[in-house]
């Protein structure tokens, strides 16, 4: 059964996936776009993070992140971090290609806790070959 917030989450993100901010399939061995040398700025990077107060224990945490203007046809690390008053508290790594315009998305994923403060999402992307910086973006919620 969804909660209220799951419900709001998925209609959020079936927006984002009608517009095609979906990632190519790992299958999709396109070569890099090297020629591309911009330096890409946070406001071509999103996340979220939704606290979900629920009144049965345990209360819940969904994180994902996505972005717009990338180098084209390109394999990206995605790294997101969660931490509760600053402590670090979940990871999750993935690497995976842009699509043909750009664009990439994490799947919504669904933490379960106890735990009272302040998470905050941390989501930094980098070229999987070698490295370079292309973005990152926080966000937070409180529980």
């Amino acid at each position: 059964m969804f909660t209220r917030t799951r419900l709001l989450v998925a209609l959020a993100l079936s927006s984002v996936v009608m517009l095609g901010l979906v990632a190519a399939p790992a299958s999709a061995q396109a070569p890099e776009d090297d020629s591309v040398s911009i330096l890409w700025h946070e406001d071509s990077t999103f996340n979220r993070i939704t606290c979900d107060n629920n009144i049965l224990i345990p209360d819940e945490i969904t994180a994902k992140s996505w972005g717009i203007e990338y180098p084209r046809s390109t394999q990206i690390r995605i790294r997101e971090e969660i931490t509760i008053n600053g402590d670090l508290w979940r990871t999750r790594t993935r690497v995976q290609w842009t699509s043909s315009s750009g664009s990439w998305s994490t799947p919504l994923v669904y933490y379960d806790t106890n735990l009272k403060g302040k998470y905050q999402l941390y989501t930094r992307v980098t070229r999987y070959s070698n490295g370079q910086y292309l973005g990152a973006q926080f966000s937070s919620c409180t529980l």
